[in-house]
């Protein structure tokens, strides 16, 4: 009997254990550059601007356009070539062929070209500047789980301490060693701490929205989190030029780089 409960209770251990999702930060970021309907859309804008891209290059080739037309009648008609009246099947074919070859446009075929291939890089700008702004809000997100996830166990802690410090409380009143006022003091400070954990259990409901939301994952699944890793790489050179740093750093950023892009191509 011992055996089947003992066998029972690590099969419902066991389904516990699996029914949670435990989810690195890696695995969090693969999911939301996958899964984030933003970023998806950013793709297939960029894909629309390729095609166009491409096709605008057909410009340069010759226009061709032909139209053939085949006429029947029957009865009484006029032949076309004895232009006679005649009662018979008439049969009568027609066609015609022209083309068009743009020598010389004043540039804006090549100018539409331009355009279009800035278009391009617009677009992959674009993609950029959401994967990092994915990338930051996920990470946001992240640590403040994991910090209010350890904070929500140092309240409840905290709290048990202050039921054990008022039960001593009450037993030295009911003693007469302290005052009653001394009992309010500590049901006041118990009282303050069970808002605190109930105000830290509220954020961190509504971080774990944000991450699921941000993972475009079901509201209802559960996942836990796995603490971060951190090493400090001693690589860094921290005494390099702030300035550089900073230039650099506005350099290379989607949103700077999409509006340099956008002027060069309103100059177009």
């Amino acid at each position: 009997m011992k055996t089947r409960l003992s066998v029972i209770v690590l099969f419902l251990f066991s389904n516990v254990i699996l029914g949670q999702d435990y989810l690195s930060f890696t695995n969090c970021l693969e999911l939301a550059l996958q899964n984030n309907l933003a970023l998806k859309n950013a793709h297939l804008s960029r894909e629309i601007s390729n095609y166009k891209y491409r096709s605008s290059y057909g410009k340069f080739l010759p226009f061709v356009n032909g139209t053939v037309e085949n006429k029947k009648s029957w009865g009484r008609e006029i032949d076309p070539d004895t232009n006679l009246f005649v009662n018979k099947k008439i049969e009568n074919y027609s066609g015609d062929l022209e083309a068009e070859y743009n020598l010389f446009s004043g540039f804006s075929t090549i100018n539409t070209i331009k355009s279009a291939k800035q278009d391009v890089k617009i677009n992959d700008a674009n993609i950029q500047k959401i994967e990092n702004e994915i990338t930051i809000n996920l990470a946001q997100k992240y640590i403040t789980i994991l910090y209010l996830q350890e904070i929500i166990i140092s309240n409840q802690e905290q709290i048990k301490s202050s039921e054990e410090q008022l039960e001593l409380a009450v037993l030295k009143y009911e003693s007469g060693v302290i005052s009653e006022s001394e009992v309010f003091k500590i049901k006041s400070q118990k009282a303050t701490e069970e808002l605190t954990l109930l105000t830290n259990q509220n954020h961190l409901t509504d971080n774990l929205i944000s991450i699921k939301q941000l993972m475009n994952i079901p509201l209802e699944s559960d996942i836990t989190l796995v603490k971060l890793d951190l090493e400090m790489n001693v690589a860094i050179e921290m005494n390099e030029d702030q300035y550089y740093l900073t230039k650099r750093a506005v350099e290379i950023h989607p949103s700077y780089l999409m509006q340099i892009i956008k002027v060069q191509q309103m100059q177009t």
